[in-house]
């Protein structure tokens, strides 16, 4: 079964309280995942680690962060049976649909890549 950490300034983590929640598969009613439960405190730091990490995102260029993005694409079409496996099992859907919405996000990964180069 897949866990999902929390992600915090670039580090998989536990929530700080320790708690996680069960996700189901809507079809057979059995646990298909589970995950960190965040607190407000986990939330906070998030936020935080977001903005402390925003001053070196905006110093780089937007052929690097054009760069970047597209390698985020690639990594999650890479790793697109394994989110589609995800996704059928949380939520019911079908396979094609899972896969779909896969390449979708990697799609607006792609074309947020080509906007920050345009102007």
């Amino acid at each position: 079964m897949e866990t999902t950490q929390l992600l915090i300034g670039d580090r998989d983590a536990p929530a700080s309280t320790g708690a996680t929640f069960a996700r189901h598969n809507p079809l057979s009613g059995e646990i298909a995942t589970r995950a960190a439960a965040a607190s407000i405190e986990d939330a906070v730091a998030a936020v935080a680690a977001a903005a402390a990490a925003l001053p070196a995102w905006a110093a780089i260029g937007p052929s690097e962060r054009r760069a970047r993005l597209n390698k985020a694409a690639d990594l999650l079409e890479s790793r697109a049976a394994q989110f589609a496996s995800i996704l059928t099992t949380e939520t019911g859907a079908t396979g094609g649909w899972a896969h779909f919405n896969v390449h979708l996000a990697a799609n607006m990964l792609r074309e947020a890549a080509s906007i920050g180069v345009r102007a």
